[in-house]
């Protein structure tokens, strides 16, 4: 599958943006479609920093296999 949120698109860019707002949510439910979404369609290394700003969202992203993330 491809991994269409790599891509430098208008349409992506817009995505990320989007993507950045759920991941700075204090709701769970956010968090959780934000690394659903980002499982199908790749992880843009500009988030890397949303994804690893909790312990919360650090053990998602051991759930997730999201192990680059987490390589820094």
């Amino acid at each position: 599958m491809e991994k269409y949120l790599l891509q430098d698109t208008p349409e992506t860019r817009q995505m990320i943006e989007h993507l950045k707002t759920l991941l700075k949510s204090n709701e769970h439910a956010n968090v959780e479609i934000a690394f659903q979404i980002l499982a199908q369609g790749g992880i843009p290394r500009e988030l890397y920093p949303l994804l690893t700003n909790t312990n919360e969202k650090i053990m998602m992203c051991y759930s997730y296999q999201f192990y680059q993330v987490l390589q820094k």
